[in-house]
């Protein structure tokens, strides 16, 4: 039996993904972090964070839009390759440049995936731990070290849905999460009376800085591990373009937070 023909859960149900939900897998892929790290980053680039931003938001729109455009390409030259929808990419790696290739690109992207989630763990175990604090008047103070361990072992559950298709519920809530964090934001900035003296934007970024604020940019917005496995669970394939699109332009107008840092 061919391992990615295995039925997964809720298999059995026609819960394609629509464009709708197709979006909200993407703004999920975003999650929190463009809302507290695209501003800064942008401040960060000087008068070269506009410029910059729409140069990365064209190079990551139109390189996703080929990855999605791939899988149409292999889909017609092999119809079988639905077989291997649990991993579309490694399986038109192995369509191009053979198996070798497709161990390689399995291994990297494996990699890619663990590396960005130790970022998203940090900053929710931190976050846990100043929240306790701030709650309890500074009297409970559990370090983020085991915050950690708690966050780890409540997120398994939701690592053994196996595909986009049987998250729905999950985007819908992560996303009015993104917009619930938003508005907080927001009304936090409205009703912050303070004066503060900032520093001036800088108008030409020490190149330190400039290729910080890149790799902080392209970071935020890197969909590409992901991008197939939301795609072959679609009802329409072709809609993947549609769906980038929509995600990035939502995830741009959802309110950011502004910082200023030295």
């Amino acid at each position: 039996m061919i391992h990615e023909s295995a039925p997964l859960l809720f298999k059995d149900v026609n819960s394609d993904l629509s464009l709708f939900f197709a979006t909200l897998c993407i703004v999920d892929i975003f999650g929190v972090f463009p809302i507290i790290a695209l501003p800064s980053a942008i401040v960060q680039c000087g008068l070269f964070g506009i410029p910059l931003i729409l140069v990365v938001f064209g190079l990551q729109i139109y390189t996703a839009a080929l990855l999605g455009k791939s899988w149409i390409i292999a889909t017609n030259l092999d119809p079988l390759i639905f077989r291997k929808n649990r991993y579309p990419l490694a399986a038109v790696t192995e369509l191009t440049l053979g198996p070798r290739a497709r161990t390689i690109v399995t291994f990297l992207l494996d990699l890619t995936i663990f590396g960005c989630g130790i970022p998203n763990l940090l900053v929710a175990s931190q976050n846990l731990q100043m929240f306790g604090v701030r709650i309890s008047d500074e009297r409970f103070d559990l370090s983020f070290c085991y915050w950690l361990l708690l966050v780890g072992m409540l997120l398994c559950p939701f690592m053994w849905l196996g595909s986009p298709r049987d998250m729905k519920w999950l985007a819908m809530f992560s996303c009015g999460t993104i917009i619930f964090t938003a508005i907080l934001i927001w009304w936090c900035i409205i009703n912050d009376d303070r004066t503060i003296d900032h520093l001036p934007i800088p108008t030409s970024p020490t190149w330190d800085k400039f290729i910080s604020g890149y790799g902080m940019l392209a970071f935020l917005f890197d969909v590409h591990p992901t991008l197939m496995t939301i795609q072959v669970d679609m009802h329409n394939p072709r809609d993947i373009n549609k769906a980038i699109i929509f995600s990035f332009i939502g995830k741009y107008l959802i309110p950011n937070e502004i910082k200023f840092y030295d």
